[in-house]
């Protein structure tokens, strides 16, 4: 059976491991079985949208350039999988 609508997921701590603020691309891990979960949701016919705060750029501890960076090494990790995102967001503000 197919869905219409979307699946908004947060980053850290639901699709990938949460260690704090992430500015490495090294430091992405996955979480166990997110891929085969958003595989499932595609097929269902769900679009899949990743959100995260990243009060990190706000607050100066990395940049947009980095947070670019860890996102491109999370896609590749979930497409090495076979699972894609239909969108991202992020909010850059501090507190």
């Amino acid at each position: 059976m197919k869905y219409p609508g979307a699946v908004f997921l947060d980053r850290d701590g639901v699709i990938i491991k949460d260690k704090g603020f992430i500015s490495e691309p090294d430091d992405v891990v996955l979480v166990d079985r997110a891929p085969e979960a958003i595989k499932k949701m595609s097929s269902m016919g769900l679009k899949n949208v990743v959100i995260t705060n990243q009060s990190g750029i706000g607050r100066g501890l990395f940049t947009v350039l980095d947070y670019d960076k860890v996102m491109q090494r999370m896609r590749d990790l979930f497409a090495e999988k076979g699972a894609f995102f239909d969108g991202e967001y992020y909010c850059p503000h501090a507190p």
